[in-house]
């Protein structure tokens, strides 16, 4: 957060970060993460916000992220009352989170080997402050909020794809929205995406049980991998907690080559459950 002259710290930095076992990689993800951070953080003497991203479609250039920032703008008591997301050319751009992935990836490398995840935390922590999104940070629904509340695409007055920027206004309870084609010229007009009778306010969100199933072929490598690097126990080794939890947590068979199970049920710990409160 801030200007792309800010100086990178864990003040003005925050990394959001997931298991893959624990939540998937979509819009949702990327929503709830944002309407974290937005709420977070401190907005005095904040009118206008500028969210820059990159344009992939699957994740931040669509309906739904326009939907969770609909609602925010409408239920903020800050003054923000303009919104930008920027999509800068793809090729032809250098964003600051890009930065701080090189930090950590310069980081990354000098490690021979990283076993337990939580080594990948302490990583980003010296860059940014982390916040564990699904299991301390509530993932919502957004994908079908979005589909309840606003109109389909082919309805909106501009074209998402071809927009480098989509501004969004509040005036009063009303949130209009428009895309431009033009970093610097405003020419499209602006209207509301609701689909006719809904309201922002009627908006209540639902959240998504922790929780995402690992393909059985992946699990397969991963104990493959295990057991060529530390033998046919590994799951009894304390510091390979992580990998043992996940591979017997949904009664997974996994076979080794010999086509036996390598999943001793009598043996399974029950791993910490994380819940909100």
């Amino acid at each position: 957060m801030g200007t792309s002259r800010s100086t990178l710290t864990p003040d003005n930095i925050h990394a959001y970060v997931w298991m893959e076992d624990e939540a998937s990689k979509g819009s949702n993800e990327i929503c709830s993460a944002l309407y974290h951070c937005l709420n977070s953080i401190d907005l005095t003497g904040v009118n206008k916000i500028r969210l820059i991203s990159d344009g992939c479609g699957g994740q931040n250039k669509n309906s739904i992220v326009v939907s969770m920032i609909m609602k925010w703008l409408h239920e903020t008591t800050s003054n923000i009352k303009n919104i930008e997301l920027i999509f800068p050319v793809t090729g032809h751009s250098f964003l600051p989170a890009d930065r701080v992935f090189a930090l950590n990836e310069r980081v990354i490398r000098k490690r021979e080997n990283i076993i337990d995840p939580k080594e990948y935390k302490t990583i980003i922590e010296e860059h940014a402050t982390v916040h564990q999104l699904a299991t301390k940070v509530y993932v919502y629904d957004w994908k079908g909020k979005c589909k309840e509340f606003l109109k389909n695409t082919n309805s909106w007055h501009f074209q998402i794809s071809k927009c480098k920027r989509l501004v969004l206004k509040k005036k009063g309870n009303k949130i209009n929205v428009r895309g431009e084609v033009s970093y610097r010229n405003d020419i499209c007009q602006s209207k509301s995406l609701l689909k006719r009778g809904k309201r922002l306010v009627e908006m209540t969100l639902n959240s998504i049980p922790v929780g995402v199933p690992i393909k059985a072929a992946k699990l397969k490598d991963v104990n493959n991998l295990l057991t060529k690097h530390y033998g046919a126990d590994w799951m009894h080794l304390e510091e390979l907690k992580y990998y043992k939890n996940v591979l017997t947590r949904d009664n997974n068979d996994i076979t080794n080559s010999n086509g036996e199970s390598v999943v001793d049920p009598g043996n399974i710990e029950n791993e910490e459950v994380l819940d909100f409160v």
